[in-house]
């Protein structure tokens, strides 16, 4: 006990603590921060729905230090996929960004299979499109004024009990 209260004592102690935590603690703190990884990251700007190609990223090696856990680390978990999200050249994939299929907006348009078609009709004002009233689901019949130049107006039988599959807004959005 008389030994720690030694004014030389204490202060040799004191240096050998810190040469301890200079050369040994900092440098294995040091170590842990600088810990490099590597990531996936675009290369240039990208719009949300469009599939990830591997043209449009790069691996790269970053500090591992504060990166989220769900940052994709290779080209060949991102490619084929498709995206929720706009993203910009530098941005690094999250995997909240990412989507096996394409967004749900369009995903009627991407199950045709051949033996049904899709068909757009652009009609010029809200009256000619039951005000508005028209819904995806709906069942209707698109009637042809002067059908193939004949000067009669007819429901041609293709075009009889057609499921309206969207209804897209003069925005672009589907409604």
């Amino acid at each position: 006990m008389k030994l720690l209260k030694n004014r030389t004592v204490l202060g040799v102690l004191c240096i050998a603590v810190s040469l301890l935590i200079c050369f040994a603690v900092t440098p294995l703190v040091n170590a842990g921060l600088s810990q490099k990884t590597t990531i996936v990251r675009f290369v240039k700007d990208v719009k949300a729905g469009e599939e990830i190609k591997k043209g449009m990223l790069q691996e790269v090696e970053v500090g591992g230090y504060n990166l989220p856990e769900n940052v994709l680390r290779s080209i060949t978990e991102a490619e084929g996929k498709y995206l929720t999200a706009d993203v910009y050249a530098g941005d690094y994939i999250v995997a909240e960004k990412v989507a096996e299929e394409p967004a749900a907006e369009n995903k009627y348009l991407y199950n045709l299979n051949g033996e049904k078609q899709a068909i757009s009709i652009t009609i010029s004002s809200f009256a000619e499109g039951l005000s508005g009233k028209l819904k995806s689901g709906d069942i209707v019949s698109v009637i042809a004024p002067d059908y193939l130049g004949s000067g009669e107006t007819v429901i041609p039988a293709e075009l009889k009990y057609v499921e309206v599959i969207a209804v897209t807004a003069k925005s672009g959005y589907d409604a």
